[in-house]
């Protein structure tokens, strides 16, 4: 059955006179959509991927609701023809979806969207700033490790709908399905070195001359080099966070990857990450964070994982030795955060929840006596809006004080000194996570228009030895639909190492863009280090997720590694700074 036979709605009464005003570019549009939905009728195109489409949301004053199901109409319509695929019938099926995207429903669109059984979801709007209209399509696909993709059409007035959403199925046919337009492209130069680095969604050129070189693994480089790259094989689990430390005392350094169930361990060996134990954890809970202290000096690391149970906050502590793990306390109402840094005692950072929402709550400096009483020591006076994943407090200028470094709300990165006044702010994005406070069922039942997000960590450490920390920290690409506040996603990220210079964070390392979300990260030490060579292990995960909510869940992640080294000669030497 055609799916366009809603269109054949022709009244037999007689037509009002306020019907008659009707723009010829209206009446043309629905000639259109008669034409093709007939066409379809007769000459059903083969057979290929499922294709489910949503009304496009039209925001643009005047009678244009027909739009709304008219465009996605004539969409579905050109590409069963050109690009060969199976447009899912049911209108009320793409209406009903886009009202639980709209009103933050994502358990029931998810729910619905996997009866449908479609291969793709496409939907769009049309939108109008000043006297230019843009007509603006997303393609989301159910393939594991591809995101979304965004296709704009720019149009002057709503009589070129027709050929904007022509030309934009022509861009889908080639770009997604494989079915490009039947015309001889024109041949461009082959791209250098340093066009190969632009994608769809480009940062500027590497600042300031900083690229490196074009190896893979490396963009800003400078004096470092990328010596090796490792990946694991793929885990079929929903990566939360991932962390790196000796847990045990042994001298070997295990990577943990907190997922939605369970805390799974990790060692990397001859080139090769390899499984050493798991440990089961709540699957009722929602996960945030692993972090890591020994705040009872007993050369074993305590293990904290945060996470919300409902909208409360709930937190466990657990430590692994011998091979097995013990659940120290659990049930905690704080969202915990451990804060381990060379040279500095443990701290253990608390947040509290909020009777209306899961974040937001007063963030304390806590004691845990041998009873598991937590004791306030003193409360952390932040920004509003920055939660206890957000920040951490050392001394990245080498004036022996101590600054503040947070994630502000905006995703800018933030430097405060010891009063609390700003001393910098980024002019770029950072630390942007697709985590969450609260569960699904939480922030639905709250009606939360937008989430507050969990930021990716911020990591201390002096990676070019010389004396003064720096500033780990990721940059993934947070893209938003723009009639869809609730909704986001990811174009990929780098992470990037920053250090204190003329009275601002600049640029020491940045690994070239990776096209997955990218999880968390940690530094390790290298297993081996050479006379005159400083050597680390960067490790971090990537989901191949690249959205938060509903849609296709491929619930998978990879380990990666990046052993980097700081190169050293007897010319070119950075002394350690006095003290």
């Amino acid at each position: 059955m055609s799916t366009h036979n809603s269109f054949h709605l022709i009244p037999a009464t007689p037509i009002p006179i306020q019907a008659l005003r009707l723009s010829f570019a209206a009446l043309l549009v629905v000639m259109v959509f008669i034409s093709y939905s007939t066409a379809y009728a007769e000459n059903p195109p083969p057979k290929g991927s499922k294709v489910l489409f949503m009304p496009f949301s039209v925001n643009v004053p005047g009678s244009y609701a027909y739009l709304e199901n008219g465009l996605s109409s004539v969409l579905s319509s050109r590409l069963a023809t050109r690009a060969k695929i199976q447009p899912i019938a049911g209108k009320s099926t793409g209406k009903q979806l886009a009202t639980f995207l709209e009103g933050g429903q994502y358990n029931a669109f998810g729910k619905l969207l996997a009866k449908t059984d479609a291969d793709y979801l496409i939907f769009g709007s049309l939108d109008r700033q000043d006297s230019l209209f843009t007509l603006t399509s997303y393609v989301f696909q159910k393939s594991p490790g591809r995101g979304p993709v965004k296709f704009e059409e720019p149009l002057a007035s709503i009589n070129q709908a027709m050929d904007a959403v022509d030309n934009m199925s022509w861009k889908i046919s080639g770009q997604i399905f494989g079915h490009p337009q039947p015309t001889k492209a024109k041949e461009s130069p082959a791209a250098d070195g340093v066009a190969a680095f632009h994608t769809a969604h480009p940062d500027r050129t590497y600042r300031e001359g900083l690229l490196h070189s074009t190896m893979a693994g490396l963009g800003i480089g400078g004096r470092f080099e990328l010596v090796s790259s490792h990946r694991s094989g793929r885990i079929h689990e929903d990566v939360k966070d991932i962390n790196a430390v000796d847990i045990d005392g042994d001298g070997v350094t295990e990577i943990l990857l907190l997922t939605d169930s369970q805390l799974q361990l990790y060692r990397f060996e001859k080139n090769t990450f390899h499984t050493i134990g798991n440990i089961p954890l709540d699957n009722h809970l929602r996960l945030h964070s692993v972090t890591f202290a020994d705040m009872d000096n007993n050369g074993i690391q305590e293990l904290y994982i945060s996470g919300n149970s409902g909208n409360r906050p709930s937190s466990a502590i657990i430590t692994w030795q011998e091979k097995k793990a013990k659940v120290i306390q659990r049930n905690i109402p704080y969202y915990l955060r451990a804060v381990s840094q060379p040279g500095q005692p443990p701290i253990l950072y608390g947040q509290v929840g909020t009777p209306t929402l899961p974040s937001n709550g007063a963030i304390y400096e806590l004691q845990r006596d041998s009873q598991g009483a937590f004791t306030r020591v003193k409360k952390i006076v932040l920004p509003k809006g920055v939660q206890v994943y957000d920040f951490t407090v050392a001394d990245i200028t080498g004036d022996k004080s101590k600054e503040t470094i947070l994630i502000t709300p905006g995703n800018r990165l933030q430097v405060l000194n010891e009063a609390g006044s700003v001393m910098w702010t980024s002019s770029e994005q950072f630390g942007a996570g697709r985590n969450f406070f609260g569960t699904l069922s939480s922030n639905e039942e709250r009606s939360i228009t937008v989430p507050t997000y969990i930021k990716s960590r911020l990591v201390i450490t002096d990676l070019d030895d010389d004396g003064i920390n720096d500033v780990l920290v990721g940059r993934n690409q947070a893209e938003h639909v723009r009639f869809m506040p609730r909704l986001r996603y990811f174009d990929g990220g780098t992470i990037m190492a920053l250090t204190w210079k003329t009275n601002m964070l600049t640029p020491l390392l940045e690994t070239q863009k990776r096209p997955d979300y990218i999880i968390n990260y940690q530094v390790m030490g290298a297993a081996k280090q050479l006379q005159g060579q400083q050597d680390f292990f960067l490790v971090f995960s990537e989901a191949e997720t690249s959205y938060p909510f509903a849609f296709w869940q491929t619930n998978s992640a990879t380990i990666n590694g990046y052993r980097l080294r700081l190169k050293v000669d007897s010319d070119n030497q950075q002394q350690p700074a006095d003290g």
